[in-house]
């Protein structure tokens, strides 16, 4: 159950008292027995070693059968944590939206279809530029970022299929770290 729904059942209830106080209804439509309200999301933040022992996991999906190879994965976590992106936007970035040289990602039409920039770290960079050597020469400055074994885009359904960590809900942990951290430094 939603807070609107809550709001809306509140309204009508109200309503229905009126109606029914002078007669107008006899009849009580709305259900009698109100569902509890849903807790609110409470993230998880992973610790230091936690985040560690993830990236150390991900030589452990290195199958012929998984379309996405483990540095590609690692790079892929080690993105979402350090630049504090959503999964979705991640796995949209062009070879066009990532500047090395400035240590600057361009993410476009993320939430409410905005474009922004991003900066990222120096390890961060060095860890791009790596993933930039293995990737095939001659792709346009159109093609993405990440890539599956095939040279297909990597889907959502790719990333979280093999790391569940990748899923939305924790994926704000990581903005929120980043977003802390980029205010502090």
């Amino acid at each position: 159950m939603t807070r609107f729904w809550e709001r809306k059942h509140s309204v009508l209830a109200g309503f229905y008292r009126f109606a029914m106080a002078p007669g107008h209804t006899n009849i009580w439509p709305l259900p009698r027995a109100v569902p509890k309200p849903t807790e609110a999301f409470v993230p998880y933040i992973y610790s230091r070693e936690e985040i560690g022992r993830l990236l150390d996991a991900v030589v452990l999906i290195d199958h012929p059968r998984c379309p996405i190879d483990p540095d590609t994965y690692r790079t892929l976590l080690l993105l979402l944590y350090g630049a504090g992106l959503r999964l979705g936007e991640a796995l949209s970035l062009t070879l066009a939206d990532v500047d090395l040289e400035e240590g600057v990602l361009c993410v476009r039409e993320s939430k409410f279809y905005k474009t922004r920039l991003a900066p990222i770290g120096h390890d961060l960079v060095r860890i791009l530029s790596r993933h930039a050597s293995r990737r095939r020469d001659g792709q346009s400055a159109e093609s993405l970022w990440f890539l599956t074994r095939q040279g297909a885009p990597v889907t959502l359904q790719h990333a979280e299929r093999v790391l569940p960590i990748t899923r939305q809900s924790e994926c704000r942990v990581r903005r929120r770290r980043a977003a802390t951290s980029a205010s502090l430094a």
